[in-house]
């Protein structure tokens, strides 16, 4: 599987559309298992590294029923089991047991650029008369003055 790994596309950066697989696993001794599997879709730059920081989350929001993007493999697991842990990752003492999921081999398995989205055309447009409406009125205001201070003398 390491071998695989390096075939993957694994470059977070960019802004266009990246479905990413990781898979779940619990390291602690004498009970070393794959947990599951997940994918998601992300549509930012990021890291492998902050991408895993989250994907457990994610991999256990998705996780409810085996179906979908989150597959819990092993029978021995579940979602009560997956909270027990990443609760006991917290505190000190689960610390001091080594008992951690980790999201391991985060991988790009397709990417596509993103659509241009009319609306974005639209707020550009709208920011730009905005702008413009804004320079009419620190003109007009800037030439008020000048008649203002012109008065006065």
């Amino acid at each position: 599987m390491a071998n695989d790994y390096c075939n993957y596309d694994t470059d977070f950066g960019g802004d266009d559309l990246k479905l990413v697989e990781y898979d779940v696993v619990f390291d602690e001794y004498c009970d070393e298992a794959w947990v599951g599997r997940g994918r998601t879709l992300i549509n930012y730059a990021t890291t492998a590294e902050a991408f895993a920081s989250t994907a457990l989350a994610d991999f256990r929001a998705r996780a409810d029923t085996g179906k979908g993007c989150a597959q819990i493999i092993d029978p021995r697991w579940s979602k009560a089991r997956i909270d027990e842990i990443l609760n006991d990752q917290m505190k000190e003492e689960g610390k001091q047991r080594h008992r951690f999921l980790y999201c391991r081999s985060p991988r790009i398995i397709d990417r596509w650029p993103r659509r241009d989205r009319a609306c974005d055309k639209d707020e550009v447009s709208v920011l730009h008369s905005i702008n413009e409406t804004l320079r009419e009125i620190v003109k007009k205001t800037q030439d008020g003055a000048k008649l203002v201070d012109t008065k006065k003398t």
